[in-house]
């Protein structure tokens, strides 16, 4: 294994190493004596493994994270090849070639992952470009997406957002994970961590809601116990909308996600509500 530069490059997201499209991030420690990890920097490959990876999936990217001694970890990237079975095992072996050395990261599985976790060591990311502009909808030419300010023209853009919207749409099926809603006029793709709170663009942070639902949701009217995954309206909300009973406590099973969301994110905005909730009683009381 190559040493450490002086100073090298410190990452604490694996968004700041630039890629996009979906990336498979190992987690490894080659002196633990388990697994595979084959590093050539001259020749720029390597294979690592063994993991439990769908033989069927395909991935742009390898992200690889060598453990240290120190507790620090080596990034390296490399372009994903193909999985490899060993002979009797089950478990595949990551193979991968333009391999690069990036730097180095002190920060855990979870937050180098963007909130994603595995217990195998690998996780399945999908980073998304940011340089393409907002168009969740078209825009019409008569009513262009621009405000004007005194005498500043100011345009107010979200660069993820149309990846975003997509990736989340297709991971709900095309559907509002409450009502069932298909139609695109009527459904958005919510962050459930925001994205002026640091909000990750990626579909463990994102749910297909009907337009009203988004809207509560942002705002503190409603939100998903992690524990049960059913919506909860404010008693505020239920009272002055009463048709909002019908989706009150409506369960999303894992047949109305592809893949799941981080329920890390989902406690964070029920935390917030359930304050929410505290706090505006105590106005009414």
């Amino acid at each position: 294994m190559n040493e450490l530069p002086a100073t090298p490059t410190r990452f604490t997201s694996i968004e700041e190493l630039g890629l996009t499209g979906e990336i498979l991030s190992i987690c490894t420690n080659y002196a633990d004596g388990k697994g595979i990890l084959e590093l050539n920097l001259s020749a720029g490959t390597g294979r690592s493994g063994y993991w439990i990876i769908d033989q069927k999936r395909h991935f742009d990217h390898v992200v690889l994270r060598v453990k240290e001694s120190d507790k620090t970890y080596k990034i390296y990237t490399g372009r994903f090849l193909n999985l490899q079975s060993p002979e009797g095992k089950n478990k595949k072996i990551a193979v991968f070639d333009d391999l690069k050395f990036q730097g180095v990261t002190n920060t855990n599985s979870q937050t180098f992952n963007g909130g994603k976790y595995s217990g195998h060591g690998r996780t399945y990311v999908t980073v998304l470009s940011s340089s393409e502009p907002e168009m969740d909808e078209p825009v019409s030419e008569a009513f262009p997406a621009t405000f004007r300010e005194g005498s500043q023209r100011v345009i107010r853009t979200r660069p993820d957002q149309s990846p975003f919207s997509e990736a989340v749409r297709e991971n709900c099926y095309g559907r509002c994970v409450i009502t069932g809603a298909t139609l695109r006029w009527r459904t958005e793709a919510a962050h459930i961590i925001p994205h002026c709170d640091q909000g990750i663009p990626d579909v463990s942070n994102g749910l297909l809601l009907r337009r009203d639902i988004h809207a509560l949701f942002d705002q503190g009217h409603c939100a998903i116990n992690p524990d049960t995954m059913t919506l909860h309206f404010s008693q505020a909300s239920l009272q002055q909308d009463r048709d909002l009973a019908e989706f009150h406590l409506t369960e999303i099973t894992s047949e109305k996600l592809k893949k799941p969301v981080n329920k890390d994110f989902l406690l964070t905005h029920w935390q917030w509500f359930v304050q929410k909730q505290d706090e505006d009683s105590l106005f009414t009381s």
